[in-house]
């Protein structure tokens, strides 16, 4: 099962949504805000992945889902080596963060965020559960792990 949430559709950001691409002097030919432009740049690791978020949710399932890569890479991926978390409640396997306490069974994913974007994946293979969200943040950043939340006791 896959779950995203996901913004107007639009695909030419307008308004507000606008403003933190000229506080960051970026510019932006194809339309696409900020993703398409930074991960064309070839240097920004951050802003690798250009999608919609059930693109996402789906890439999460099928990876962290043991669908794509060798079990024993999978298995390296959603294990952390170190009880050393990244931050609080977030440790980090080979390339996946790992989620102390956002579900009951394991969960992994990835954060991200950038100048007023906030973005996570979360996948929960016990639960066959994949959830990407998008979200612009205007400010109001680090909400998308309490939009989880949220979505798994809807779900419970």
């Amino acid at each position: 099962m896959c779950i995203a949430i996901r913004g107007s559709g639009r695909r030419t950001p307008t308004g507000a949504a606008r403003r933190p691409r000229r506080e960051l002097g970026i510019r932006s030919p194809d339309g696409y805000l900020p993703c398409h432009y930074l991960a064309s740049l070839g240097n920004a690791s951050f802003a690798g992945i250009a999608a919609d978020a059930a693109t996402v949710a789906t890439w999460g399932y099928q990876l962290y889902g043991g669908r794509i890569l060798p079990a024993t890479v999978t298995t390296a991926m959603l294990t952390q080596p170190a009880q050393e978390n990244l931050a609080p409640g977030v440790g980090y396997g080979l390339g996946a963060q790992v989620f102390d306490g956002l579900a009951t069974d394991l969960a992994v994913g990835h954060l991200g965020d950038l100048a007023g974007y906030d973005s996570i994946l979360v996948v929960i293979p016990a639960r066959t559960l994949s959830i990407a969200v998008l979200t612009f943040t205007n400010g109001n950043s680090g909400r998308v792990q309490q939009i989880v939340r949220d979505l798994l006791s809807a779900l419970a």
